[in-house]
């Protein structure tokens, strides 16, 4: 069955790129952000797409043009700020070995799912548990019903909370059936449990807090639950025979790696004052159990930082400063970094991400970047941009010596 890819929330769709720097690499860089361009509406075997669909998150790497950047990298990929593990996906899939790091604990398991080795085996597993689970909670569901003893019947739907009473019981009732599962099978139905959060709350969407009504019936969690387990199943063919690939929880500032043992790295770090990755995958975190205190304490640029301090442009420098400086300690001379961000808004002055990095590290040379346009969102953006362009740059630094 063919399938229209699934977008992250960027706006990886202008095929009209500026690029400057190195001609080599400027063309590199363009070819990216063009298949990126020419992605997100192409359509084929959802197996194609790998694991890179079944969850969501926001503002995540287009595939295609991280597909683009891994090719150019022999040996080992480091991704610091892993995400939902796009680039270690696409390490796999060329045959690459690759560690990702990140301090939010949702996404280093999110990209362990993705990228460790599972046998049909376990894929078949998988698929059978998850059918049993949506099966026998949609029956207790029904059962509850019968009987009068709803939820919703004690508890008045409270219009602050993010769920409805019945949605929110029926999540619970769906983690207590996954967390009696074997360690490797709970693990990949947690996520599968986790896709799902946003969909069937009253959030409007990854990245807007803001609540709406939404009519979710009873038994639509185990419905769509089903669904993303079969999903996870149909993208981890590719997983059963590849190179090893490493999803850790770290800090990108303090990365556990020996100086000079990586061949090249592909990373989009947090865009300054712009998300709040904690915020977005708050009710995800609470659901599953995992703790959030140091993604809360260590997440860098993000959004409530940006509002709350008033330097927030001098912390975000050294923010930036520190993380480019730990990759370039631990890239090999002649290595490449990639790195994906955009321009914004700090302190009310545009912040361009091209010329912010050029002279990050004495031990780095800047290469290039290629950039395609931005939409202007809200007046801060307008007159912060006013007669300038807004652009989401890939740029290429190296590694000296």
């Amino acid at each position: 069955m063919a399938v229209r890819q699934k977008r992250s929330l960027s706006e990886w769709r202008s095929p009209n790129v500026v690029s400057r720097g190195d001609k080599q690499y400027s063309a590199i860089l363009e070819k990216s952000i063009k298949a990126a361009a020419g992605d997100h509406l192409a359509r084929r075997p959802a197996k194609e797409d790998l694991t890179h669909g079944f969850h969501p998150y926001a503002a995540k790497m287009p595939p295609a043009l991280t597909r683009v950047l891994v090719r150019q990298i022999e040996g080992t990929i480091l991704d610091p700020f892993c995400g939902s593990g796009t680039t270690l996906v696409e390490a796999k899939r060329a045959k690459r070995e690759a560690v990702g790091f990140d301090i939010n604990p949702l996404s280093v398991r999110l990209a362990k799912i993705k990228t460790t080795p599972h046998s049909k085996g376990f894929r078949k597993t998988l698929l059978d548990r998850a059918n049993r689970i949506a099966r026998a909670v949609t029956s207790q569901g029904r059962e509850a019903r019968g009987t009068g003893n709803r939820a919703s019947k004690r508890n008045s739907d409270d219009p602050e909370s993010p769920f409805s009473p019945h949605v929110y019981n029926e999540l619970i009732a769906l983690q207590a059936a996954i967390n009696k599962e074997k360690p490797d099978i709970r693990e990949a139905l947690l996520m599968c449990l986790s896709a799902i959060v946003t969909k069937v709350s009253k959030k409007t969407s990854e990245t807007d807090r803001r609540l709406v009504h939404k009519s979710i019936g009873r038994g639509l969690p185990s419905k769509l639950f089903m669904q993303r387990a079969i999903e996870l199943r149909d993208g981890l063919h590719a997983t059963e025979t590849s190179p090893v690939v490493w999803a850790l929880q770290a800090d990108a500032r303090k990365l556990p790696l020996l100086n000079n043992t990586i061949d090249g790295v592909i990373t989009s770090p947090p865009y300054p004052g712009v998300y709040d990755y904690w915020r977005h995958h708050q009710e995800r975190l609470a659901l599953l159990g995992y703790s959030d205190r140091s993604m809360r304490k260590l997440e860098v640029g993000s959004r409530r930082d940006a509002k709350r301090k008033e330097d927030f442009a001098k912390v975000w420098k050294q923010e930036l400063t520190e993380f480019v400086a730990e990759m370039a300690r631990v890239t090999k001379p002649g290595g490449t970094i990639y790195m994906v961000i955009g321009d914004t808004v700090i302190d009310g002055a545009p912040w361009i991400a091209s010329k912010e990095s050029a002279e990050l590290d004495d031990r780095l040379e800047w290469l290039a970047a290629a950039g395609q346009k931005r939409t202007l969102r809200g007046a801060r953006e307008k007159q912060a941009f006013a007669g300038k362009p807004k652009r989401e740059w890939v740029i290429a630094l190296r590694k000296k010596g």
